[in-house]
């Protein structure tokens, strides 16, 4: 999903353009939830604060009885309570777009909601409570953009390291760290300790393993422009269905230009571009396609509590 935000201030602060098409999280998790009681304040310097669940776009659980903890800027709590990932150029552009308050300040949100609603659902109440305290309004557009597919080289063959999650490791047993966890030797997403998000390790000769259990090709496709600014977004053209596990090893295009290092990396290892077709099968092809566009209306400084 592309971001392309907007900072003006308009007469109606209608909320998101009610016609757009609802994605089917939204659709399962339900509509016009909000927190029982929230807090808001700005968060003082210091050490990083561990959220009480991760606010990425995985399906991870959350806590128990409705509790909610994070210490960020505004443009992570959008993020979250949207279902987008960004790419690092996108994500520079919605930081670059939003007011000077937003961009420099962290705030402090603790909530907590009745009985055990689930990640989604949170999102959901992070709609209400955006919308009410810091007054954002916005609306999504759909236009025809540049994008990378991610498609199989061989329709319906995908590579060595990567296989249903149905073949795999149960998530309800107990996971146990491998004594190698960058071995070979495991079986793909064998490394990582949970199901439904990503996990990434240093692996030898400076490469670096990435790796899932139990996700979906529509989360790895959003998640590649993290593992290397494509400059797009990058959309699922696999035709697989269902959920995997995988890993993926390569050697970081940063590592490539490291000078004055007594270590140097491993320039024969394989690029992102040349393990996705190894290692899983896939390619990226240029390509244009719909994306949904959010876009901001309105948004003040909060009210705080």
């Amino acid at each position: 999903m592309s971001l392309k935000f907007a900072t003006e201030t308009i007469g109606s602060l209608a909320q998101a353009t009610p016609n757009r098409n609802i994605p089917d999280w939204q659709k399962a998790a339900g509509t016009n939830q909000e927190f029982d009681v929230a807090s808001i304040h700005l968060a003082k310097p210091g050490p990083f604060m561990t959220p009480s669940f991760e606010l990425g776009i995985e399906d991870t659980p959350v806590l128990p009885g409705g509790r909610f903890f994070a210490s960020f800027a505004l443009e992570d709590y959008i993020e979250f309570a949207y279902k987008i990932m960004p790419t690092p150029e996108q994500q520079r552009g919605l930081h670059a777009a939003l007011p000077r308050w937003a961009q420099d300040e962290y705030f402090v949100i603790r909530a907590q909601a009745s009985g055990d609603p689930n990640k989604d659902q949170m999102r959901l109440m992070m709609q209400s409570l955006l919308a009410e305290r810091f007054r954002l309004r916005i609306h999504f557009e759909t236009r025809i953009e540049p994008v990378l597919n991610l498609v199989l080289i061989h329709p319906g063959k995908p590579g060595y390291r990567i296989q249903p999650h149905s073949k795999g490791f149960p998530c309800e047993a107990q996971w146990v760290l491998p004594p190698d966890p960058s071995s070979p030797a495991l079986p793909p997403g064998g490394f990582a300790p949970n199901c439904g998000s990503f996990d990434g390790i240093a692996g030898p000769n400076r490469t670096f393993l990435a790796g899932g259990r139990n996700v979906t090709l529509e989360q790895l496709a959003a998640e590649l422009p993290n593992m290397e600014d494509l400059g797009r977004p990058v959309v699922n053209r696999t035709g697989l269905d269902g959920r995997f596990d995988f890993t993926l090893q390569w050697v970081p295009e940063r590592n490539r230009r490291i000078q004055d290092t007594d270590i140097q990396p491993d320039v024969s290892g394989p690029t992102l571009a040349g393990a996705l077709a190894e290692q899983l099968g896939m390619k990226l092809q240029p390509g244009r396609d719909s994306v949904q566009t959010l876009v901001i209306d309105h948004v003040e400084p909060p009210t705080v509590n």
